[in-house]
């Protein structure tokens, strides 16, 4: 019912760090980190496992949800959001209204051949708002939020080649600052059209030996007013050689590219290349290992405006520890240290550090993560910034069929301002930083097999220096959740 609030930096931006295919090459080989991305012979082609129904060679899975309900909102301290005028956030008005959130999720599996198949997934979500306490929201995509695949056709020309064509377009909305972090509450409302579409291609050189290849292009266009800079086409590649020592570690070198061309005349295209090498470690048999090291260059070019050309360099890496220290509970570390254009302007670089503490035993679950992001920003002024968010999630089932969702979530923005910088004129997000408190607690009890109904409570605080960026606001409702399954 309630859109979730997000400190995680630039989602759903196309811009991608430039090692995050390198970290990808990684991870690619599923839970059993030590894997090289294709293993010998390929895979066995067949129904997938989400499939419940089949028409002929055409496997498919549908979903619709329908979710009605009552919501009562109210925001009492802030001065950022369309109320005071300042057209910023989801919320139009307080008070009552009775959301209807529709959605559908269909899964589509084709197979041609012994060698091809296609795989079509597409996803669409609809918020209507009759008492307009917020606008109406319409998002598709062509990939379902949880799911991996999109429009993709894969095919392998031998046992030892595999190739993959995808796309996926996409209509998208978000509420965003002006670093990119999502800001339900607060955030400028952020609408484009997307469309990501790549080739990815795999050789098998013997069983212990691949070569990654990744060639892809990304576009987004039809940015809404105050995005203009965000419009832009980007392409992207690498090529990576993976060899398995053992069966308990594979280590490699990867080489990559970025080249973004951006519409606005007041925006510098931006470039990138990155070189390392990695490897991966199955330590035991619930612990695992990652690292990478390399060198990344990123540039900007001069614009007729103010802007300036940007050349910076750095050493560029990952490491990553993960393990079960006892049963039914994992814990996570790593440290990233990457360089990637900033979301209006500039370079940005730096390091960041996440753990993870998660506890389950199927019906009950603990969350605990923290994470630290320090940037430095070149380019213009060259404001710096470290976002520290911190989560609680418990998870608890008060009955067979009723179940208590309660989470807590602290974020800090710190802002680092070059000592004698004039701030006049400069937007007041980029000079001031500001501490975000998030509670939600959901009660869901199921009623019958495909139906259910939802309480919840939900209160933010935005505590600041800077009373443009303070805010508060309140939800509480109750809704009807149908979920029908074909």
């Amino acid at each position: 019912m309630i859109a979730e609030f997000s400190m995680t930096l630039r989602s759903g931006r196309l811009l991608v760090v430039c090692l995050s295919g390198l970290i990808w090459c990684m991870t690619a080989g599923g839970v059993s980190a030590q894997q090289i991305r294709f293993l010998p012979g390929g895979r066995e082609m067949g129904p997938p496992d989400y499939a419940t129904f089949r028409i002929g060679p055409l496997y498919s899975h549908f979903t619709f949800t329908e979710d009605i309900g009552i919501r009562y909102t109210d925001g009492t301290l802030g001065v950022v959001d369309f109320i005071n005028g300042s057209q910023r956030g989801a919320y139009l008005k307080d008070g009552i209204d009775f959301p209807m959130i529709t959605t559908m999720s269909l899964r589509n599996y084709l197979q041609i051949s012994k060698y091809m198949d296609l795989d079509i997934s597409v996803w669409a979500r609809y918020e209507h708002y009759p008492l307009k306490t917020q606008d109406d929201v319409f998002i598709m995509n062509l990939t379902d939020p949880a799911l991996t695949t999109s429009l993709m056709f894969e095919f392998y020309p031998t046992d030892y080649i595999r190739l993959k064509l995808y796309e996926n377009p996409s209509y998208l909305i978000s509420y965003v600052d002006r670093r990119g972090t999502e800001d339900l509450y607060g955030g400028l409302r952020y609408r484009r059209f997307q469309n990501d579409a790549g080739l990815d291609a795999d050789i098998l050189l013997e069983r212990d030996m691949n070569v990654a290849l990744t060639l892809s292009r990304s576009d987004v266009v039809g940015a809404s007013e105050g995005f203009a800079d965000q419009e832009q086409t980007t392409y992207s590649g690498s090529a990576a050689y993976e060899y398995q020592l053992t069966p308990m570690f594979v280590t490699g070198v990867r080489a990559s590219y970025q080249d973004a061309d951006y519409v606005s005349l007041s925006r510098g295209d931006y470039a990138s290349r990155a070189y390392g090498v990695f490897a991966n470690a199955e330590l035991s048999a619930v612990s695992k290992a990652s690292a990478a090291v390399g060198y990344g260059t990123g540039k900007t070019a001069a614009t007729n405006s103010a802007s300036s050309a940007i050349d910076a360099g750095g050493v560029q890496g990952l490491v990553s520890f993960e393990t079960e220290f006892w049963k039914d509970t994992v814990f996570q570390a790593s440290y990233t240290r990457t360089m990637r254009p900033g979301f209006s302007y500039g370079v940005e670089s730096g390091g960041a550090i996440r753990g993870s503490l998660k506890w389950s035993d199927g019906s009950s679950s603990v969350v605990l993560s923290s994470e630290v992001d320090d940037i430095n920003v070149a380019g213009n002024d060259g404001i710096g910034y470290r976002d520290w968010r911190n989560v609680l999630q418990v998870i608890y089932p008060l009955a067979s069929d009723c179940t208590l969702d309660v989470s807590s979530t602290y974020g800090v923005r710190n802002v680092s301002p070059p000592s004698g910088l004039d701030t006049a004129g400069v937007p007041s997000e980029l000079v001031n930083g500001y501490d975000t408190w998030i509670n939600k607690v959901r009660i869901t009890q199921a009623l019958m097999k495909q139906l259910s109904l939802s309480a919840y409570l939900e209160y933010v605080i935005r505590s600041s220096s800077s009373a443009s960026l303070a805010y508060d606001r309140f939800n509480g409702g109750m809704s009807l959740i149908y979920v029908y399954e074909y």
